[in-house]
């Protein structure tokens, strides 16, 4: 699940994944202990490939690093929304976690490279402000309402 760093510390991370989580019980069929495998693999990958992403990232091209991590990202939300089952949904956060190293901290780096040294402190700290606040509150009320209007249908 997607359950990253700090996610447990914070209120909305039970939120944000509730939908996630729906959908693995009900329309997938996952039982308590595969729920517990998809977690591990996906912290495993996140953790196996955090350097030699970051490597990428510093070396090549961090937008280049950002497109990887997106693409990778949306075809294993894909692979996990198409095909339900317990194999697709391990080999999506295969996908997912490898997608997230080559994205994370490459967004903030490329950010950093294109407004220059002297911009970054009041834009990383006022931008972090509205994100949370607006996005999160967005994005989590859509996933709640989607998982309500979905879940009725995989029901057995």
């Amino acid at each position: 699940m997607v359950l990253h760093g700090d996610a447990p510390l914070r209120p909305s991370a039970f939120l944000w994944s509730l939908p996630e989580l729906v959908y693995h019980t009900i329309a997938v069929g996952l039982n308590p202990l595969q729920l517990v495998t998809v977690g591990v693999v996906l912290e495993c990958m996140t953790f196996f490939f955090e350097i030699p992403t970051g490597v990428v990232a510093d070396l090549y091209s961090r937008r280049l690093s950002v497109l990887i991590g997106l693409a990778l990202m949306g075809v294993g939300f894909l692979v996990e929304g198409l095909v339900a089952t317990f194999a697709a949904v391990l080999a999506a956060q295969v996908l997912w976690g490898i997608g997230f190293t080559f994205y994370s901290g490459a967004e903030s780096a490329w950010i950093s490279d294109e407004i220059g040294e002297a911009s970054r402190a009041g834009i990383f700290a006022g931008g972090a402000n509205w994100a949370i606040s607006t996005l999160a509150g967005v994005g989590v009320l859509r996933c709640w309402s989607a998982a309500a209007l979905i879940a009725p249908l995989w029901r057995r």
